[in-house]
């Protein structure tokens, strides 16, 4: 076939698109100079973006080839190529000026869990900040007031005594935002 070439040696590239801002993030090969570095035949990428803080990390399963023709394939796993959230940017801007995000909720931890589970916030500004927890009706089962507070991290805790066992949702609300996470109570 004249003018076609077959890539014998595939990697991965990624790109993050934030679907509340709309910003995306440059395309990054995420193999290069790794042990999956042009051996990538067989990929599955998760459905799911796993977060820990400001840092979102792609669940990926690759498979290589053997050395010889005898040899199986091997299937691996690896944590995933990831974004912070610093690196996207406004695909209209030409200078990619980046926002300021004044309230920044990270998934609580542990989850699933009973007895306590934490929920780490990131405030840009002062203001007043409150955590609410709602079952799967709508009714709100727990509170923890709202406060003023100083631009900063802050860790707010949930307490499930007196919560079922089952799948809730939390809100975090700071000055005029609000982030909804979902948890579970074991």
């Amino acid at each position: 076939m004249g003018g076609v070439t077959t890539n014998t040696q595939p990697d991965v590239f990624i790109w993050g698109y934030d679907v509340n801002t709309q910003y995306y993030t440059n395309p990054v090969n995420v193999t290069a100079l790794t042990d999956y570095w042009g051996e990538n035949y067989w990929l599955h990428v998760g459905d799911m973006v796993l977060t820990e803080g400001t840092d979102y990390y792609i669940p990926v399963s690759t498979s290589q080839n053997g050395v010889t023709e005898d040899d199986p394939v091997t299937h691996k796993y690896f944590k995933g190529p990831g974004f912070n959230e610093a690196e996207f940017v406004n695909p209209g801007a030409g200078n990619h000026t980046l926002p300021v995000k004044s309230l920044v909720v990270a998934q609580n931890y542990p989850n699933p869990f009973n007895g306590t589970s934490m929920v780490g916030v990131t405030l840009a500004r002062a203001c007043s900040l409150s955590l609410e927890v709602y079952n799967l009706i709508g009714q709100k089962v727990y509170e923890v007031p709202a406060r003023n507070v100083q631009a900063g991290k802050y860790n707010m805790v949930i307490n499930s005594n007196g919560l079922r066992s089952g799948i809730y949702t939390y809100s975090v609300i700071a000055g005029g935002e609000k982030v909804t996470r979902k948890m579970v109570v074991k």
